[in-house]
């Protein structure tokens, strides 16, 4: 596990997420990146003070917000696997629709690499909670065989979700691939 050296440890942002702590988990060649909430500028910094590799596994930018998960980093990681942790659909502050997460903004920008993108958990109106899983637990697990991921809900991709398909616009690379 390696601490990534993040620009906001040491000088001040305006934004408190660009203070998130950065990790990169390496497994002989394989690699899992985790970037907590950083939003564009952290993210950038992060890329320009730091020698990322080639990615099995990005942990999705804050919640899969329209500021993060950048094009400067996703072009760098080129990440295989990207999981997003938020409630899908969950509009906490009354944003606008397409600020809600995940965002368009951030499916567009994720597509082109990789269309196994999986995603906790949903709002429905119809359960106790407000809410229920979408792919639930992640469990991302590496070997010398490769690397596989399990949901404790089900393994169904984003894009194949009732709740992409009602709420969200399928990005080319993703309908090209079908």
């Amino acid at each position: 596990m390696e601490i990534l050296y993040n620009y906001y440890y040491e000088n001040e942002s305006g934004d408190e997420n660009n203070y998130s702590v950065c990790l990169l988990f390496n497994q002989g060649d394989k690699h899992f990146l985790f970037t907590g909430d950083l939003e564009e500028d952290g993210e950038s910094r992060l890329v320009d003070n730091n020698k990322l590799p080639k990615v099995e596994l990005f942990k999705a930018g804050h919640h899969g917000s329209k500021t993060s998960s950048t094009e400067k980093l996703l072009n760098v990681i080129d990440p295989n696997i990207i999981c997003v942790c938020c409630c899908a659909g969950y509009n906490q502050y009354n944003a606008a629709p397409e600020n809600v997460f995940p965002t368009q903004a951030m499916i567009d920008r994720v597509a082109p690499y990789t269309d196994k993108v999986y995603v906790t958990s949903q709002v429905d109106e119809s359960s106790e909670s407000g809410y229920r899983s979408m792919n639930g637990n992640i469990v991302v697990t590496s070997d010398r065989d490769g690397v596989t991921v399990e949901c404790s809900e089900n393994n169904t991709l984003l894009k194949d979700t009732a709740w992409f398909k009602a709420n969200r616009t399928m990005p080319d690379a993703w309908a090209t691939a079908a």
